[in-house]
């Protein structure tokens, strides 16, 4: 079909069919706006009709006789009778249905017969409205209002006829009308769209001629007038420019032949030797890839924009993610923001900045928090490249670090504690002893004490009375206590100089665990706790666990201190539910006991401090700040394991026990 029967024919069809649109439109319009007036205007009538009832109802009301049938009865028949007088006004017919004999009152039975049949049945509401139709009346618009104090059912109905009888009346208006200027559309636009075809035909034949080579035809035009014009004018314009390239085209390609047929000989050389660049050059991209892949440590290319665009082997085993997923991705969005060494890095690498060895906690992709030591190598001398950023995990390196410089302060404090023992046990033992004899001095039981206070004229009963009047005994138990305490930390920093024989008994780790459970259990801080179960302990042990080559004792006394730490801490929380999990497991070399809390955890910094020796976070009152640091030492120096703290899932504190599964000395001799 061509364009011009197409403009043609679209020139009669659519202005008609838009103009039927339009009509139709209108006619269900108008047809709804006159439905829904009509619906108001009965809406009112009824309004008015309750008004008038109403009225008479007060009017008994206020006379005091609404009581009285013989008062409303006759109130009833006065407003049928203004209803006959009345009832020509609207179109709208009334009925009213008195319900106490369910029997029309109004109209008369000969005016019903146009009427459809209701029944008080029909009305389930105080008011309403609903469409009715019948085969021998036909179809009706009712709405009523029941009146409860008069019995009656008032009803105003009009027939679907006397509905829509303004509808025709518009109908009969509108179309006429509308056809006028359809018809004065149709041709306008038929003339129009007929000139533009003309000038489109005309267009045609010219790019037809030039599209079989000839690049003389042209489009005759007058000055331009419309858009029509215009692109015709264009079109020669665009014809006459393309016979100048033609022509400007062969003149060049000559020359290009006579040239290709040069460069074709110097290209069979060029190939020879390019082909064996591609080869070293292949080389050695495969030899620096298989350099970087076989990096024991992250190496991660960058773009100027901070993209990512090399990615080693163990960057993505470290982060979890693949070569393809993250290469184009940018690198601020792959570290986690939260990392203490992030705001440091981003800086200089933003700025294009060479470091080396910037050491701190690091997250990458999906990775779990390690140490690492970063450094960022940039490349200034290429254009698209940014830099090569290079992330060590020396998380075992540091966490070396720092058993080695506690197990050097356990050194430094057992050292110390072995020198002065001695000395401040002796002045110890003396005050001790004397405290002992002048309790000694003051007891009734011995007679020399009643004979020496005789002879100094006073009676032992009187120095007794007056040193518990001025608490001497009291001062006396103080001192002792004090001493035994003294005594005990000093004892207990001697621990840190001991190094016990090796040990080969063989005990299962349970029983000791169970023994520093009792210890701790019949401990006066806490026997109350258990006693009345405030606090749990749950036990989770792992079946067939082997016995280990241990110190029974010096073990006991490891866990009892951990212990002890947790529930000093679960004590002072404020906690619902305070619990301790003791698990236990089996490893490859060595046996792991796990004794978590759920109190509120502990701050990084103190966790760094946590074993040392007198390092406490409670009061003076409530610990030596030894109890964490001799069980670090029993189980790092006496039994070959290792002791360490970690965050627990549920914000409390992980205490995690690994022991060998074999003595030192074996482990010593290689069996």
């Amino acid at each position: 079909m061509r364009l011009t029967y197409k403009i043609n024919l679209f020139s009669l069809v659519i202005p008609a069919l838009m103009a039927l649109i339009v009509v139709l439109t209108g006619i269900s319009v108008m047809n709804r706006v006159i439905y829904d007036l009509n619906r108001k205007l009965i809406g009112k009538d009824m309004d008015n009709l309750v008004s008038l009832i109403e009225a008479d109802h007060d009017i008994l009301k206020k006379a005091g006789v609404d009581d009285y049938p013989q008062y409303i009865n006759q109130a009833k028949r006065d407003f049928l009778d203004k209803m006959s007088d009345n009832r020509d006004s609207t179109e709208s017919r009334l009925i009213i249905i008195d319900t106490a004999v369910n029997q029309w009152v109004f109209p008369s039975p000969r005016e019903r017969d146009s009427l459809p049949e209701l029944e008080r049945d029909m009305f389930l509401h105080i008011s309403g409205e609903m469409d009715i139709s019948s085969s021998a009346s036909g179809a009706f618009f009712l709405k009523y209002v029941k009146i409860p104090y008069w019995d009656w059912i008032i009803i105003l109905i009009i027939s679907s006829e006397d509905l829509f009888r303004e509808i025709g009346n518009y109908l009969r208006l509108v179309l006429p009308l509308s056809i006028i200027p359809v018809i004065a559309g149709l041709i306008l636009t038929y003339f129009s769209l007929k000139n533009v075809t003309s000038r489109i035909n005309d267009s045609l034949k010219c790019l037809n001629n030039v599209e079989k080579g000839n690049l003389l035809a042209r489009i005759k035009l007058s000055d331009p007038k419309d858009e029509i014009d215009t692109i015709q004018h264009a079109i020669n314009n665009m014809i006459n420019s393309l016979h100048s390239l033609y022509t400007e085209l062969e003149t060049r390609v000559e020359e290009r032949t006579e040239e290709l047929a040069k460069s074709n000989e110097l290209l069979k050389l060029e190939i020879l030797s390019g082909d064996r660049a591609r080869n070293e050059i292949s080389y050695l991209n495969h030899y620096l890839k298989d350099i970087i892949d076989s990096m024991p440590y992250i190496l991660i290319g960058l773009n100027r924009d901070f993209t990512i665009n090399t990615w080693n082997p163990e960057a993505r085993r470290v982060s979890g993610h693949n070569g393809k997923d993250i290469i184009g991705s940018n690198l601020f969005s792959l570290i986690d923001k939260d990392c203490e060494i992030y705001p440091l890095i981003k800086e200089k690498i933003m700025i294009d900045e060479t470091f080396a060895d910037i050491k701190g906690k690091v997250t990458i992709g999906e990775s779990e928090e390690f140490y690492g030591e970063i450094s960022y190598f940039s490349l200034k001398e290429q254009r698209n490249e940014l830099g090569i950023l290079q992330i060590r995990n020396i998380t075992e390196r540091v966490q070396l670090e720092e058993l080695i410089k506690q197990s050097e302060k356990m050194l430094s404090v057992g050292g110390l504690a072995a020198g002065m023992a001695h000395e401040i046990n002796n002045p110890l033992a003396g005050m001790m002893q004397s405290a002992q004899n002048i309790r000694r001095r003051l007891n009734l039981d011995i007679p020399a004490n009643i004979k020496k206070a005789e002879e100094a004229g006073t009676s032992l009963d009187a120095i007794l009375k007056y040193s518990e009047m001025r608490n001497i005994p009291e001062m006396i138990q103080s001192i002792l206590d004090s001493g035994r305490k003294a005594a005990e930390i000093v004892d207990d920093m001697v621990t840190f100089s001991q190094s016990d024989s090796f040990v080969n008994s063989l005990f299962h780790v349970e029983e000791i665990l169970s023994h520093a459970l009792i210890s701790l259990k019949m401990d006066e801080d806490f026997h109350s706790d258990f006693l009345n179960e405030s606090i749990s302990v749950i036990e989770e042990y792992s079946p067939d666990l082997p016995a280990i080559p241990c110190n029974e004792k010096k073990l006991e006394q490891a866990f009892y201190n951990i212990f002890r730490n947790a529930l000093q801490v679960l004590k002072t929380a404020d906690h619902n539910d305070p619990k301790i999990f003791v698990r236990t497991s089996l490893g490859v070399n060595s046996l792991q006991i796990e004794i978590e809390d759920n109190g509120p955890g502990i701050d990084d910094e103190i966790q760094k401090r946590v074993f040392e020796p007198f390092f406490s976070t409670k009061g003076i009152s409530q610990g030596k700040g030894l109890g964490l640091s001799i069980s670090y030492y029993i189980i790092k120096n006496h039994h070959g394991g290792n002791l360490w703290l970690e965050k627990s899932d549920d914000k409390g504190t992980l205490f995690i026990i690994s022991l060998p599964l074999t003595a030192i000395r074996d482990r010593e001799k290689g069996l």
